[in-house]
């Protein structure tokens, strides 16, 4: 134990001042462990990349006329891909080198003050070449000359330091030490506040690596022996002082470890890999200082002469020995491989030569002893043949024919691992020139420099550089190589279409680091564009097992569950999906659930939506979350949306927010709302996007907008979606001027899509003018049956109509055409046939909710107008209208109430009736003639004028609304109003009707112009 703890009877102050340098020995070699695992991860992190894929949904879906619409909208699954960030300057590490330098050559300098002329010059040349090598002109610090800060500096250490050496040596070594230090720290202070460079000491740090570098290969040449000195004592202790057989243990132990290294010599200078393990050289490296702390303490017998080892000697290594693991520790926290491979190379050629050397120097010398057992030690540098001197020798020639051998390639890592360095102190500049100048200098040394490749790769992606970026990760991808390099290859080969390589390349990573969850979700998510289910689960499952944190990789799990919707039970689900309530997972659940039609069990909750400022994966929970409950009665949904869209730092989302609350709003019946929230959505989303043309095309269809469904149909047709021009032309051919519609049904009958043509001919059929006279009623299959009566209503017999219900084999189309056949009577005011129609459809059967849907709306206008309004209102109190035809329920109790006395209730329910049915004509002027009755005209003004600013343009305006717009108008005295719209009414009115109308208004207008010029 007192060897152990040598310094325990030294001088208090020589005590104190070693264990200070011990204690920062102690706290770099924790740097140095602690760098070493955590490697490139110091200056490359992983970045996870979120981005939103659409996953298409079905929400509703209703037919019309026989034409089948889907209510469609993607949900939004968020995908998190693993990328490596650009390279990062670890400044931390900067400060710590600089930090471990200075004190390192603080204790050289004022150990030399000790040493005889030639020895104190000798170890202050490394000081001094230290001060040329920070080039501090660079600095910025004075204007006068460039070496004018260089000159002050050594001025201020290196005369002081003669001055104790030669003449004032009666000062102590802590009040040398403590001098040393305060220059040092005022030179600090200078430089931090004069210098006009920014980051100063990550700049020194960097361009004062010569020095260090120096010092640590003659250090680690030094002590190159510790590890075998560390064997011979464990042989000797082992044999106990008795033992004949120590001379044999320890030559085959040497020999074993001697070849060990020699082996990793071959493996990292010539690539040799024959799967042995072998001893890392940096591990190596602090083994033999951490021995050599003791051992060094042993060789006094050698340096005696010329520095006592207490406590000069100590100090002096344990300066050494700080520089030398600190230089090393940067290695590892800057990402610089080349000066770790310098490091390795150092270590390697060193430790096997002067390591041999030093075998045969013992061998030679205590060879009889060591066969004897006894124990050596004490003597091991006091030779009786071989003098130490030529373990320095030897040693020194194996490792110069090393780097003769390497071609000195050890320099040339040196001297890309201080370009390296000097890229790194341009980059915290932000001086993208110099930086890149300074990394493609070291690639003139290192050609596959990690360091400098990476560099190079996140400095031409910044500038978007696509070819030069994966040039220099390409030429990463070595024995060296990491993670993050292959993650980046395959994310570059993916941004140029290129999935195989990417896949290719993310497999040849995950073989190289089996143990990468980051890899293997990448992979994962890549494998899950295939149809290869096996293979994507397995990966999945790896991604989560290795993963400090599983969420990522289960939140893209459940993203493949919504793409390739696979139906799975909750309590598998369960099983897969340790996370439920992570946001993101939330997210992508409620996209598979909408994929499957199924409802959301969870509710909406209001703990993930808490910030002001949404997160994408935030958005996306609220979105797929409104869409899931599309179908329900949950309306908690709405008020976040209003909240968010309250703020502007939300417009990003806004669109999204519009749409998914036009579909709540749609199926809530609110189609005053969801027709504005549609159109806004439409008109701020983007030119390409034809989902949204083709759903407000469906949405106008549904509520008989014929025209402008056909308007927003054919926006969809030309940007992308084919059968928009087939839905175009069905809606066009609910109008009364069919020529745009035959048109385009003869452009769809050359459609190259052959159920496009069939289509197109069998409308043809039906839709042309000559058809009454030359089709026979007794060829037509039920589907023709249906549209030659729908798109004929007007010009067939009741003869020919009964002819096509008995041909009608489909039990549904026969109630359908019927219903049709009374509704089109009730437009004519053909009362009494429609009600004898009514009583024919007691004998027909349906099933379907729609077609019965209709009729309890056929009846409930009927009964209106046989003014039987008790049963109006117990008719209306029992439907159950769904979607767009909700409103209809209000109205007709509206209606009742109306026509019982109790004009308040009429009134709210007109208004509510007014907002869910702003498409029906007939509302729209029943509300407004409620409010005339009532001689409140400017509010039924403002009725009419609030329905027809519904509309984009005139030619859209419902015929009679705008007719009596004009009227009501006249009323008020706004003549001018109702004569500017008489010319729009001519162009979209039948001239017979408009010849009617202008009749009445003609009519209308002398007589209030009587009633002015009586009462004037």
């Amino acid at each position: 134990m007192q060897s152990l703890i040598f310094w325990r009877n030294w001088k208090p102050a020589d005590k104190y001042l070693y264990l200070f340098s011990f204690a920062t020995l102690c706290f770099v070699l924790g740097w140095y462990v602690v760098a070493y695992f955590i490697g490139n991860e110091a200056v490359i992190s992983w970045e996870i990349v979120k981005d939103s894929q659409p996953i298409g949904s079905t929400l509703d879906s209703f037919e019309k006329y026989l034409l089948n619409f889907s209510v469609e909208a993607d949900s939004y699954a968020i995908t998190q891909t693993y990328q490596a960030s650009p390279i990062a300057i670890n400044q931390t590490a900067n400060y710590l080198l600089l930090g471990a330098v200075v004190v390192g050559l603080l204790l050289l300098l004022t150990v030399s003050t000790y040493l005889s002329n030639t020895w104190f010059f000798a170890l202050s040349v490394p000081v001094v070449l230290h001060f040329v090598t920070l080039k501090m002109e660079l600095l910025g610090i004075s204007q006068q000359t460039h070496q004018l800060p260089l000159l002050a500096v050594f001025l201020a250490y290196m005369p002081l330091a003669y001055y104790f050496q030669s003449w004032a040596t009666h000062f102590s070594l802590r009040f040398r030490l403590g001098v040393f230090a305060s220059i040092t720290a005022v030179v600090g202070l200078v430089i931090a506040y004069l210098s006009k460079a920014s980051f100063p000491a990550i700049f020194i740090a960097n361009s004062g690596l010569v020095v260090p570098l120096g010092l640590s290969a003659l250090f680690i040449a030094f002590n190159a022996h510790e590890i075998i000195r560390g064997l011979l004592w464990l042989v000797i202790q082992a044999g106990g002082g008795t033992s004949r057989s120590t001379h044999l243990h320890f030559i085959v132990i040497s020999l074993i470890y001697l070849l060990n290294l020699l082996y990793a010599c071959f493996y990292y200078i010539e690539g040799v890999d024959w799967g042995i393990l072998f001893l890392e050289p940096l591990w190596v490296l602090p083994i033999s200082i951490v021995l050599g702390v003791w051992g060094f303490a042993r060789r006094e017998v050698q340096y005696g002469n010329l520095l006592d080892f207490v406590p000069h000697g100590a100090l002096l290594y344990n300066g050494l020995a700080i520089i030398t693991l600190a230089t090393a520790a940067y290695s590892f926290s800057s990402g610089n491989d080349s000066l770790r491979g310098v490091f390795e190379h150092l270590v390697l050629f060193t430790h096997v030569g002067f390591g041999a050397a030093f075998v045969l120097y013992t061998l030679s010398n205590f060879y009889p002893l060591l066969k004897q057992g006894k124990d050596i030690h004490k003597i091991l540098y006091k030779p009786y043949r071989l003098d130490y001197l030529w373990v320095l020798l030897a040693g020194g020639l194996l490792t110069a024919a090393a780097v003769f051998y390497t071609n000195y390639e050890v320099y040339d890592k040196a001297q890309a691992a201080y370009y390296n360095g000097l890229g790194d102190a341009y980059l915290r500049q932000d001086n993208q020139r110099l930086s890149e100048f300074e990394y493609q200098h070291a690639l003139d040394y290192d050609f596959s420099s990690q360091k400098a490749n990476y560099a190079l790769a996140s400095l031409a992606q910044k500038q978007n550089d696509t070819k030069a970026t994966l040039y220099h990760l390409q030429k990463c991808l070595n024995r060296t190589s990491s993670p993050f390099v292959y993650a980046n290859v395959s994310e570059l080969y993916l941004q140029q279409d290129q999935f195989f390589d990417a896949l290719l390349k993310l497999r040849e990573g995950l073989q190289k680091f089996p143990n990468s969850s980051e890899l293997a979700n990448n992979f994962a998510l890549l494998f899950s564009r295939t149809d290869i289910t096996d293979s994507t689960l397995f990966y999945f499952d790896k991604a989560k097992a290795l993963a400090d944190d599983p969420t990522i990789a289960e939140a893209n799990f459940m993203y493949w569950l919504g793409k390739k919707a696979k139906t799975i039970s909750p309590d598998s689900l369960k099983q897969l999906v340790a996370n439920p309530n992570n946001l993101t997972t939330l997210s992508n659940e409620l996209a598979w659930n909408n994929r499957m039609k199924q409802p959301f069990a969870k509710g909406l909750n209001p703990d993930m939506l808490q910030d002001t400022l949404l997160q994408p994966a935030a958005m996306c929970y609220l979105y797929n979350y409104t869409l899931n409950q599309v179908p329900t009665a949950d309306t908690s949904m709405l008020s976040f949306i209003r909240f968010y869209k309250s703020k502007e730092s939300n417009a990003q989302y806004f669109n999204f927010f519009y749409w998914a609350e036009a579909m709540k709003q749609r199926a809530m019946g609110n189609n005053h709302k969801a027709f504005k929230l549609f159109e806004r959505a439409y008109k701020e989303g983007s030119d390409t996007d034809y989902e949204k043309p083709k759903q407000l095309g469906s949405f106008l269809y549904e509520n008989e907008q014929f025209l402008l469904a056909a308007y927003y149909f054919s926006k969809a047709y030309f940007r992308g979606y084919a059968q928009g021009r087939v839905y175009e032309a069905f809606a066009l051919s609910e109008l009364a001027d069919r020529k745009i519609a035959l048109a385009i049904w003869e452009e769809l009958r050359a459609s190259k899509d052959m159920t496009t043509q069939l289509v197109a001919k069998n409308i043809l059929k039906v839709l042309h003018p000559d058809s009454l006279k030359t089709l026979k009623i007794s060829t037509l299959n039920d589907q023709q049956n249906y549209y030659f009566a729908h798109f004929n209503q007007e010009k067939i017999s009741d003869s020919q109509f009964n002819e096509l219900i008995n041909l009608a084999k489909d039990a549904d189309l026969r109630f359908l055409l019927v219903t049709e056949r009374m509704k089109f009577f009730m437009t004519q005011n053909q009362w009494e046939a429609a009600e004898n129609l009514r009583n024919a459809v007691t004998g027909l059967g349906t099933n379907k909710p729609d077609l019965l849907e209709q009729l309890r709306l056929l009846d409930l206008q009927l009964l209106t107008k046989l003014k039987r309004f008790g049963e109006v209102k117990k008719l209306a109190t029992e439907s159950k209208f769904k979607g767009v035809q909700q409103g209809y329920q209000p109205f007709y109790l509206a209606v009742a109430a109306e026509n019982a006395g109790d004009t308040l209730q009429a009134e709210k329910l007109y208004q509510t009736a007014l907002q869910q049915l702003p498409f029906d004509a007939e509302v729209v002027m029943t509300v407004a003639q409620h409010y005339n009755k009532r001689n409140r005209k400017q509010q039924a003004y403002n009725i009419l004028v609030d329905n027809l600013h519904f509309y984009p343009e005139f030619r859209y305006y419902p015929v009679p609304v705008y007719e009596l717009y004009i009227l009501q108008a006249l009323e008020l005295n706004f003549t001018e109003y109702a004569e500017s719209s008489l010319p729009q009414l001519f162009e979209i009115s039948p001239k017979v009707r408009y010849d009617i109308f202008y009749k009445l208004y003609e009519s209308r207008k002398k007589e209030l112009a009587k009633v002015t010029e009586g009462w004037e």
